[in-house]
């Protein structure tokens, strides 16, 4: 089974479970399904009463953590391939190139992150109205 095939079986096992599970949660509660549900974390962060664009303020903000996470590891695993390179200029040229491309990619997380920050306190937050101004006579 080639690499592709398996990539596939495995989105449609994701997918179809998700669509499973849904149809569970839509279920009337006759396993004690909502009971549940109100002891976990999410429902006692009221992210069900959270308004759309916080929860999606929430959610770029977890997966842009966690791709900070990856960068980081790459930044920590290349440094450990220079240590251990002894000289061969080829583990450290791909040291060098893999420290490169995480540089680059933490600096493009950090900047997604200031843009999605600006954009959603833009959404989230009204507007000033304007003073009227009166005139005096």
């Amino acid at each position: 089974m080639t690499v592709r095939k398996k990539i596939f079986y495995s989105l449609c096992l994701a997918f179809f479970s998700i669509l499973f599970l849904f149809n569970i949660a839509k279920a009337e509660d006759p396993y004690g399904f909502n009971e549940t549900a109100r002891k976990t974390p999410l429902f006692t962060m009221s992210i069900s009463r959270m308004p759309p664009e916080s929860i999606a303020q929430y959610i770029v903000q977890l997966v842009l953590f966690f791709i900070s996470i990856i960068f980081f590891a790459l930044v920590l695993y290349s440094g450990f391939m220079w240590m251990i390179a002894r000289g061969d200029s080829a583990k450290v040229t791909a040291a060098k190139q893999i420290l490169e491309t995480a540089v680059i990619g933490l600096i493009v997380v950090a900047a997604s992150y200031a843009i999605a920050t600006f954009i959603f306190n833009r959404l989230t937050t009204e507007p000033n109205p304007a003073t009227p101004t009166t005139e005096t006579e």
